[in-house]
């Protein structure tokens, strides 16, 4: 079996767009767990720290036949 690898990598990306005065609350979810100390339980495993990565830029549009920010998601998903 493969080692685990813990990857803080937070997006929205394909949901619909918050408010204006909303915040992200999925950007909050892997410091949530890092501060519950999951992370530690990982690494404990035998896991290996693998840092953050960022989303790429929310559009709110969705072209004929294709998902919410597709090409985004697409991106996204090879990087991390």
């Amino acid at each position: 079996m493969g080692k685990i690898v813990l990857l803080s990598a937070p997006t929205n990306l394909g949901l619909h767009p918050s408010g204006l005065s909303c915040v992200n609350v999925c950007s909050k979810a892997p410091k949530a767990l890092r501060e519950a100390r999951l992370d530690r339980f990982f690494i404990e495993m035998g896991g290996i720290e693998g840092g953050e990565t960022s989303h790429g830029q929310y559009f709110d549009k969705i072209s004929a036949g294709r998902i919410r920010n597709e090409d985004e998601i697409l991106k996204y998903s090879k990087k991390i």
